[in-house]
């Protein structure tokens, strides 16, 4: 194995785990919108009723952007710690998934219960 193919193998190897930890962050953060609530409105509703429904609902939405923010702001970090490893072993790949299993929770920690 020449050394150029040497470096694409640690590349790809890297780029697939960054690129399942994208997937999960995105998984998450799709997650994060279930709990938002879609009012529904008689046929009669007037424009006022449109604008005061999602105030009911403004718990929701605060959760939903705080949720959304806190995620972003790990996914940056976790690109920001990525930008100086240059090879990936399976050491990397337990802990990146260690860390993931925390991103994937994340909705349901956040998750706005109604019913307490």
């Amino acid at each position: 194995m020449t050394e150029d193919e040497s470096i694409n193998r640690h590349g790809y190897g890297l780029d697939r785990t960054l690129a399942i930890s994208d997937d999960v962050f995105a998984f998450a953060v799709t997650l994060l919108v279930i709990d938002l609530f879609v009012p529904t409105f008689s046929p009669g509703a007037s424009s006022t009723d449109l604008w005061q429904a999602p105030s009911k609902e403004y718990a929701s939405f605060l959760n939903y952007i705080l949720s959304f923010l806190i995620a972003g702001i790990w996914w940056i970090g976790h690109h920001r710690s990525f930008e100086r490893v240059r090879n990936s072993d399976s050491t990397l790949r337990w802990v990146n998934l260690l860390f993931l299993l925390w991103i994937t929770l994340l909705p349901f920690f956040t998750k706005n219960l109604r019913s307490i």
